[in-house]
């Protein structure tokens, strides 16, 4: 549920607005559909450490108030999307590029 937030704003619901516009920079740059996908879960993995050693019982919290903090952990994340894109292969984008969800 705390990642539909970030997909329907774009990020914008729980970041300040300079590193909103560093995401939305990246965004429109790329061309490929599956990018914002790819930055969530490049967000979620730089996070890892944090929801693996929170308690069970305040992890739902956690998660629905987790932000990229700076533009500086922006670009890190997006260092992880290009290796993540350099890695997934041509025919998983072929294949998610029929099911026309985009």
């Amino acid at each position: 549920m705390y990642a539909i937030s970030w997909l329907i704003t774009l990020f914008s619901s729980k970041c300040i607005l300079n590193v909103v516009y560093h995401i939305w920079d990246y965004l429109i740059r790329d061309d490929d559909n599956l990018t914002l996908i790819y930055i969530m879960v490049a967000f979620l993995k730089s996070k890892k450490d944090l929801i693996i050693n929170t308690d069970s019982t305040l992890k739902q919290l956690l998660m629905s108030n987790l932000t990229i903090l700076n533009t500086n952990e922006v670009d890190d994340i997006m260092k992880e999307v290009s290796l993540m894109k350099s890695k997934t292969p041509y025919s998983f984008k072929l294949f998610v590029d029929k099911l026309e969800l985009f």
